[in-house]
């Protein structure tokens, strides 16, 4: 007669993917403030058929702490969300089977453990708009950012910035500072130039603004006849009215 044994393992979450276990915490991987964050919190082991919990979806439920603001856990262990905060937080989550009655002979079938994700600030290029610029003019424009901690903290940047230029082209005679997010030069010609500049930090953490600088011919004074060329002296006789435009 054939005979079949019911086994288990114990219910576990998994000490590597997608959280490191560290003891004691389960290290998460970090995110960014306001961008993009997901990750699936895996189980094993529990009181399902070989291979375990085959057909019997795990269970997630947060019992202790808070996630970072923004970001949400299903009942199926995702994590997701754009995070409104940076910081360290700890939770304890838990993980548990689906409890048939019918499966008394597999204990435990739960499983609790701390964990922690850490949310960075974010770079955020605080330059709205560039002044015009003018023909043979001396011109500069000073980029400028920040780090992004929360709906109105900010600080300075927390390791030097590289500036770069990601779209479109500065107006003639104008340059980019890589370094110092300086943009100077001597306009040579008439428009309007759009670009789109980039400060990053050697992690990676990275902002993108789009910009528009216009370059405008110089402002002249115009004189009409009977004034004479620039330089020359206008001759009149005395007693002669005398009418003359400037432009």
């Amino acid at each position: 007669a054939a005979v079949v044994a019911a086994t288990a393992a114990a219910l576990a979450f998994d000490d590597a993917v997608p959280c490191v276990d560290t003891q004691p915490l389960f290290v998460c991987p970090q995110g960014t403030l306001e961008a993009s964050y997901s990750i699936q919190l895996v189980g094993r082991g529990g009181c399902g058929p070989d291979p375990p919990n085959e057909g019997l979806p795990y269970q997630y439920t947060i019992i202790n702490g808070a996630l970072p603001p923004g970001l949400s856990m299903s009942s199926g262990g995702q994590i997701s969300g754009s995070p409104s905060q940076a910081g360290t937080y700890r939770f304890w989550a838990q993980l548990s089977d689906q409890d048939p009655p019918s499966q008394n002979w597999c204990l435990p079938k739960k499983a609790e453990r701390e964990f922690s994700i850490t949310i960075n600030p974010r770079v955020l290029v605080t330059t709205e708009s560039a002044a015009p610029g003018t023909i043979g003019s001396a011109y500069m424009l000073n980029l400028t950012a920040v780090m992004k901690s929360g709906a109105s903290s900010t600080a300075p940047p927390s390791s030097p910035l590289t500036w770069t230029l990601t779209q479109g082209q500065l107006p003639a005679g104008l340059t980019l500072n890589s370094s110092t997010g300086v943009v100077s030069g001597t306009p040579s010609a008439e428009g309007a130039a759009s670009f789109v500049v980039r400060a990053a930090l050697v992690d990676g953490r990275a902002d993108t603004k789009g910009l528009t600088i216009t370059v405008r011919q110089a402002l002249a004074i115009q004189a009409l006849t009977p004034l004479s060329a620039a330089g020359t002296p206008t001759t009149w006789e005395v007693g002669v009215p005398f009418t003359a435009k400037l432009a």
